[in-house]
């Protein structure tokens, strides 16, 4: 079991052997007893492990503690002691087999200012006037709430694909996407961290495995502005080929469904299945935003590699269920790069110069997202 903290959600996985069934459920507050409002998960079909404490103090302000036994026959009872209102979201990952527990809170918008404010991040001010009037008169294009709000991007989470045991996609000439993908990425922080002066974090800087839960755990503690998740794209077709940017949401195209399998290390059936449970988390997240941002990657990213190679194929904007981008409290997209299946861009993937020029296309494509919304903002005053 692990679990992190973050100032508006718990995050917490429970690993086990092998895939089990589960059952969600709430136990009532007992004032009588001081106890708050409980959540509890049961894992059926599995025994608890000697290395699991009966009892993890949390005390983060919203899980005061994580509680464990045995609850019967092949049964295992998980119990979080809430100290607030909460709501929580429960989705089942493979490869390792877990279980993902998101525990949110549940407060007015005034409670989340302040307690912003306490932690001390900035993007609490609150939008002027005027622009809100000029926002209410545009049509087009769609404005999301964070540009009426007036925040602002100052710093980036970049996501590495892959890593440590997980290889990613191999290509023909074994070409690992682990290793691609973390060449890119540090390309990018520097573009963006020397030139555009943002702050830049990545989810690894090192060939070690990232759990998909961790990296957006990781990118929402360090209250990123932006998450951008960078990969490679495989086909056991190895005619594919072309770059396309995936944001969070539901899908029926079944080539992103299918996409969304390999990605998250499991099957098409699970995919299938999550898209009922994700559908409120999915609908509620950046999305606006996630969309507008894949728009201006995926176009400048083409743009960039249309000026040094041939036959760069646009595959367009898509949604997808990834789970890497799952509980994101950021705009978040991934970037599939160029198929690494392909033999021929497999090989352009093998030099620096291309590498470089995904880069600055990434990079490109992330200026201009910050430099509409500044000049947006910037025009209401």
């Amino acid at each position: 079991m692990k679990y992190w903290s973050n100032p508006d959600y718990t995050r917490i996985a429970l690993y086990t052997r092998t895939k089990v069934r589960y059952r969600v459920g709430r136990l009532p507050a007992d004032r009588k007893r001081r106890k708050p409002e409980r959540l509890y998960v049961d894992l059926v079909g599995c025994d608890l492990g000697e290395e699991v404490p009966a009892r993890t103090s949390v005390k983060d302000g919203l899980v005061s503690s994580i509680r464990a036994a045995e609850k019967g026959p092949n049964t295992v009872r998980v119990v979080f002691d809430c100290g607030r209102p909460f709501t929580q979201k429960v989705v089942p990952l493979e490869n390792p087999d877990r279980i993902l527990v998101d525990i949110s809170r549940v407060e007015s918008a005034p409670q989340v200012a302040k307690a912003r404010k306490r932690a001390g991040d900035s993007r609490t001010k609150a939008p002027d006037k005027r622009l809100v009037a000029k926002i209410k008169r545009a049509s087009k294009p769609r404005v999301s709430l964070s540009v009426m709000a007036g925040l602002k991007i100052k710093r980036v989470v970049i996501d590495p694909g892959h890593g440590g045991r997980d290889p990613g996609a191999i290509g023909p000439s074994r070409t690992f996407e682990k290793k691609i993908t973390l060449d890119i990425a540090r390309r990018l922080k520097r573009l963006l961290s020397e030139k555009s002066g943002l702050e830049v974090l990545l989810t690894r800087n090192s060939d070690r495995f990232v759990p998909l839960e961790e990296r957006t755990a990781f990118a929402n503690e360090h209250r990123g502005d932006l998450f951008v998740s960078i990969h490679l794209n495989a086909h056991t077709n190895r005619k594919f080929h072309g770059v396309e940017t995936f944001y969070l949401d539901i899908t029926d195209d079944r080539y992103s469904i299918r996409l969304a399998a390999r990605e998250n290390a499991t099957s098409e059936k699970t995919i299938s299945d999550l898209r009922y449970i994700l559908a409120d988390l999915a609908t509620k997240s950046n999305t606006d935003d996630a969309i507008h941002l894949a728009r201006l990657v995926q176009r400048a990213l083409v743009r960039r590699l249309r000026q040094g190679w041939k036959g760069i194929k646009s595959l367009g904007v898509k949604p997808a269920l990834f789970y890497v981008l799952i509980g994101a409290r950021m705009p978040a997209i991934l970037v599939e790069a160029s198929f690494i299946t392909n033999s021929k861009e497999e090989k352009r993937l093998r030099r620096a110069s291309y590498r470089q020029a995904i880069a600055e296309g990434i990079w490109r494509g992330i200026v201009s997202f910050i430099r509409e919304r500044e000049k947006f903002y910037a025009s209401g005053r």
